[in-house]
């Protein structure tokens, strides 16, 4: 059995020979090739993550035959932060990171091989994302013009400090939410107009967002 150190990439010499004092047989010289594996390291399709969130990059890593590369050194790097995992006995690996910007992010994993095989790179994209949140309002049952208008309500999931705008026909008020997430903006009454009165309601900062609510009153 020859030793692995022994064997070289690429041709390879072998000689034989036999006999002792009384017998000898000519020498057998032949060559055989040595070829290293490629290897293959993928990705698993990552979706997008909210900011704040952690992302969880997984992948697998095999040869060119499809056999799982055991116990493999991989680098995994996200957003310029990198780790070095080990592959499983299934060639898996796995990887988590913390996030914090709204962007899109470049994850890249390599393999820089052995002996016997080839190293792989793979490069993709994952979202960062704000989370998202429903916003409801109330307003006054009768409302008549010249009198101020208190516009309420209420955005799901936040505390305090989230900032709110609420604009009445193109004028805009800004506010922020207390400590259960409830708002209260008055409106001046000169901004109240005798007919229809659109009101539009948004909130968010660089992680939060709320789809805009859109109302009219009368």
């Amino acid at each position: 059995s020859i030793d692995p150190s022994d064997v070289q990439e690429g041709i390879n010499t072998v000689t034989v020979v036999a006999g002792n004092d009384t017998f000898t047989a000519a020498p057998v010289i032949t060559t055989f090739e040595a070829v290293r594996h490629n290897s293959s390291i993928t990705i698993d399709p990552i979706s997008d993550v909210i900011a704040g969130d952690d992302v969880v990059v997984t992948g697998r890593l095999v040869d060119d035959e499809g056999n799982a590369i055991v116990g493999a050194v991989v680098n995994v790097t996200v957003d310029g932060d990198s780790q070095v995992v080990t592959t499983d006995k299934d060639g898996n690996y796995v990887a988590s990171f913390a996030t914090s910007d709204v962007k899109a992010e470049l994850v890249t994993v390599s393999y820089d091989g052995n002996s016997s095989v080839n190293g792989d790179k793979e490069s993709t994209l994952f979202n960062v994302v704000k989370e998202t949140g429903d916003v409801t309002i109330e307003l006054p049952e009768d409302i008549v013009p010249g009198e101020a208008v208190n516009v309420t309500g209420h955005v799901d999931g936040v505390g305090e400090g989230l900032p709110v705008n609420v604009t009445i026909n193109g004028n805009v008020y800004n506010t922020t939410t207390d400590a259960d997430g409830n708002f209260n903006v008055s409106i001046d009454p000169s901004d109240v107009q005798e007919g229809i009165n659109t009101v539009i309601v948004t909130a968010g900062n660089d992680t939060f967002t709320t789809v805009p609510v859109i109302t009219s009153f009368e």
